[in-house]
């Protein structure tokens, strides 16, 4: 087995620009959600829906939420091709970063400089989380653990 690990959200750490915006996701912003393991969530390789290479609802992926936020653990198939790529990827330092598939539900917006800002209150659902190549979020992490 394959095992990643890291932090797929780190709470109050701002996005790169995205266009003119900038955000940051607050602590409380999932506490609507409940137990994260009890939603749906998907584990995918560059936010590609038909690479899902683990998921809650079958218990290979486990989230967690903390002081720095949200984490996530997730037993990988050694035999499955995007896995093994990931895993060799990783593990050169190729991609080591997250994302993550949301919609949105409160959120506090200003203008500081040219760039807007948003603030991030509350997620309303949260889907997937992916190993990405461009993360929005640079302080996000994965580690494979073979």
């Amino acid at each position: 087995m394959i095992r990643a690990a890291g932090y797929a959200i780190v709470f109050n750490t701002p996005s790169v620009v995205m266009g003119q915006l900038i955000e940051t996701i607050d602590p409380t912003a999932l506490d609507a959600l409940g137990d994260l393991n009890d939603l749906d969530v998907r584990l995918l390789i560059e936010h590609d829906q038909d690479r899902v290479v683990a998921r809650t609802t079958n218990g290979t992926l486990q989230l967690f939420t903390d002081e720095h936020g949200v984490g996530y653990r997730a037993a990988l198939d050694p035999t499955d091709p995007d896995v093994q790529t990931f895993a060799a990827r990783n593990t050169k330092g190729l991609i080591n970063q997250m994302s993550f598939g949301f919609r949105q539900g409160k959120q506090r917006k200003w203008t500081e400089g040219q760039h807007q800002r948003a603030h991030v209150t509350e997620i309303a659902e949260l889907f997937e989380i992916s190993i990405v190549s461009l993360p929005a979020y640079p302080s996000t992490t994965v580690e494979v653990h073979q």
